[in-house]
């Protein structure tokens, strides 16, 4: 779904602004990562990929991305727990900014792709299935 998105981004007039947008949500991330916070951390992640999705303008797609976006949340934060570099975390989300104002389509989706099967990948190799079926507790 993110794939998608950000091609829709790319593709239409609104790069610049989503960029923007997304730019600011990268900034605060890395405030929150510079002064050590977990937790805020974590929420602008999960802002960042709302925002991701939401600026792309495809209804269907947002309705889609609200099904699933809690489980995407959980999971996460659960990566974000486990592997903390809070540093890293905020400098990977420039990075899909910067290649989004870029307007280079394959790179993109190659690198979103990249920074999803990362969780995934963390997911699938690091936790037990019962602790994946575990509440966590998200913020609203």
């Amino acid at each position: 779904m993110e794939g998608y998105a950000i091609q829709q981004i790319i593709l239409s007039e609104g790069t610049e602004q989503a960029s923007v947008d997304l730019r600011d949500a990268c900034e605060e991330m890395q405030r929150a990562a510079d002064e050590g916070d977990p937790r805020a951390v974590n929420q602008i992640d999960r802002d960042f990929h709302d925002t991701l999705v939401a600026v792309c303008g495809n209804d269907l797609l947002l309705s889609m991305w609200s099904t699933v976006s809690m489980r995407v949340r959980q999971v996460m934060s659960l990566r974000n727990r486990r592997k903390g570099d809070l540093q890293a975390i905020a400098r990977n989300h420039f990075e899909i900014v910067d290649v989004i104002a870029s307007k280079d389509v394959q790179k993109a989706l190659a690198l979103i792709q990249h920074h999803i099967g990362m969780t995934g990948g963390a997911i699938v190799k690091d936790w037990p299935e019962e602790e994946m079926t575990m509440d966590i507790e998200v913020a609203p």
